[in-house]
């Protein structure tokens, strides 16, 4: 009997390391992606600042983009 309460002891002990496995990857998943979008709107607005003749200081200031990024906008 006593090996049996062991065995699930040991299984309930990998079926919560795989839980919070999970629930952790998950939670990075979502940050990536919540990073990635603000990304995406921090490129979209500058490039709507560059069309409305904004300067590449005061577009980086608001974007927090690098002037490189944001001059490399320019050239394309």
């Amino acid at each position: 009997m006593d090996e049996y309460k062991t065995s699930i002891l040991e299984y309930d002990s990998v079926k919560d390391a795989i839980a919070y496995s999970e629930k952790k990857g998950i939670e990075k998943g979502v940050k990536k992606g919540m990073e990635k979008g603000m990304e995406k709107t921090r490129i979209k607005i500058a490039k709507q600042c560059l069309q409305k003749g904004l300067s590449v200081e005061l577009i980086s200031a608001v974007t927090d983009l690098s002037i490189e990024q944001i001059k490399s906008m320019l050239n394309n």
